[in-house]
């Protein structure tokens, strides 16, 4: 049984927790907002063997940095690699060699691929550890180069952002978009309702961090994926300040 601490919200933190609590671990999960501002002994961390970032706003690499300063030294740290690449997240860590980036699609269930990633300064035996984790929640993990979103929220995170400027151009309406979508492609969701899903803000979280990393017009968020990001992310702050 392993002690871990899941830092994120809805719909990510919630389907990874099930699985961990599935597999006999002990888990507590966080709100993700709380990173910047946790002081020691705000959040109970220090008891904790792994513990997983579900953090997708811009100022990561400040969040795990903060996150360090929580828990010991001999603690794995998995993160989402959505809005940023495994090696710039764990840029100003003091001990980046143990920090493992992944990414999951809600929802989740045993047999899932997590695509796994390591950062230029993650260590060998992090990485194991990282691929033993996965393993004992009953998923598969598939090892891929290092970049914001990896592969499978890469691409699903261009496509809401082509959906969103076809909205916007007034090609059709969101919910034609998405019915055109799941008909002719087959998808389980059309692009506008996967960004409802998983959040507009990590969506844009992913598309900030491609155009940053790469600089090309292809992977430039949207006007209108901003605007709905922001307000999507004043409402989760907003909850989280009522709870």
């Amino acid at each position: 049984m392993t002690s871990i601490a899941i830092v994120g919200n809805p719909p990510f933190a919630d389907a990874l927790a099930s699985l961990c609590r599935k597999a006999g671990h002990r888990v507590e999960v966080h709100d993700a907002e709380v990173l910047n501002d946790a002081a020691p002994g705000h959040i109970p961390l220090s008891d904790k063997s792994i513990v997983i970032d579900f953090y997708h706003h811009s100022d990561k690499s400040f969040a795990l940095w903060n996150l360090e300063s929580l828990i010991p030294p001999s603690t794995l740290v998995l993160t989402s690699a959505l809005p940023s690449s495994v090696t710039l997240a764990g840029y100003d860590m003091g001990l980046p060699e143990r920090l493992v980036g992944f990414s999951i699609i809600p929802p989740l269930n045993q047999g899932d691929p997590v695509e796994v990633a390591r950062g230029l300064r993650t260590s060998d035996n992090a990485f194991r550890k990282a691929l033993e984790f996965w393993q004992s929640l009953d998923l598969e993990p598939v090892e891929v180069g290092d970049g914001p979103g990896l592969v499978r929220a890469r691409v699903l995170a261009c496509l809401v952002n082509e959906a969103i400027s076809a909205l916007a151009e007034g090609v059709a309406t969101a919910r034609d978009i998405d019915t055109a979508m799941k008909l002719g492609t087959n998808y389980p969701r059309g692009p506008l309702e996967w960004g409802a899903y998983l959040g507009m803000d990590t969506i844009y979280g992913v598309m900030r961090g491609l155009h940053q990393e790469w600089g090309e017009d292809r992977y430039r968020p949207h006007p209108l994926l901003r605007r709905i990001a922001l307000a999507d992310a004043q409402e989760k702050i907003w909850q989280t300040a009522q709870r």
